[in-house]
């Protein structure tokens, strides 16, 4: 099925891009860590969206890295989700800010019905340089560790490098732009990619304030597509 690829980017208002698969983690322990060898590797910029933060062990590690990398003069953005990052203090915030790193909070509930609160922002990107992209399913938080469970939780990170980082960047940058963030374009040099390309399909997650889900669509379309066997993933 050559057009298949298309046909679902067209049923799913996704893009078509290229890249290549560069890394897949299974567990906390090795997630985590991935996650923090990519934000020492940055040069130039680091964008950063979560919805689960929490106090604790991920928490310190994330904020040395990125203060680090701040430091050194890498522009740093974070868009958190204001509900899922409650628990986390102000000072822990300020640590960041005070370095250059710019944090947006995701619907937070000063002057908004509680109707729209309840709209919140699942993402989990971590962009590098508008070169290499880690997305997977876990928060910054010890909770992945398993604390007061028999076992700890179940998640998945990959990463992949090519064109397909710099369009999930652009994903961000627009997001950051709706929240009412400044983007600036020319932060990194662009490089080709150094190896041979795949084609890809990036399914947009929409604002969560939008009704419209084009995830949701990607999952039934595929499902219905499917011929031999059907594989689901989910940690809910």
């Amino acid at each position: 099925m050559p057009n298949f690829i298309f046909s679902i980017a067209t049923l799913t208002n996704s893009l078509i891009t290229e890249g290549k698969v560069t890394g897949f983690w299974v567990g906390a322990s090795d997630i985590f860590a991935a996650r923090l060898n990519a934000i020492y590797s940055a040069k130039y910029s680091i964008q950063f969206e979560t919805y689960i933060m929490t106090p604790g062990r991920h928490a310190n590690d994330f904020a040395e890295a990125i203060i680090s990398q701040a430091k050194k003069g890498v522009k740093i953005q974070i868009i958190v989700d204001a509900y899922g990052a409650k628990s986390i203090k102000k000072s822990y915030w300020k640590q960041l800010q005070t370095v250059g790193v710019e944090i947006i909070f995701f619907n937070s509930l000063k002057g908004r019905d509680f109707l729209q609160y309840l709209h919140r922002n699942h993402r989990k990107i971590l962009v590098i340089d508008g070169q290499l992209v880690l997305v997977g399913g876990a928060g910054i938080s010890d909770y992945w560790d398993g604390i007061n469970e028999p076992a700890p939780w179940l998640d998945y990170e990959v990463s992949f490098e090519g064109e397909i980082a710099a369009k999930i960047k652009g994903i961000f940058q627009k997001h950051w732009l709706d929240l009412g963030g400044i983007v600036d374009f020319n932060i990194e040099p662009l490089n080709p990619a150094p190896f041979k390309q795949q084609k890809l399909l990036v399914t947009i997650g929409e604002n969560p304030n939008y009704r419209n889900s084009p995830i949701r669509n990607l999952f039934k379309t595929s499902i219905l597509a499917a011929r031999e066997r059907i594989w689901i993933a989910s940690p809910y």
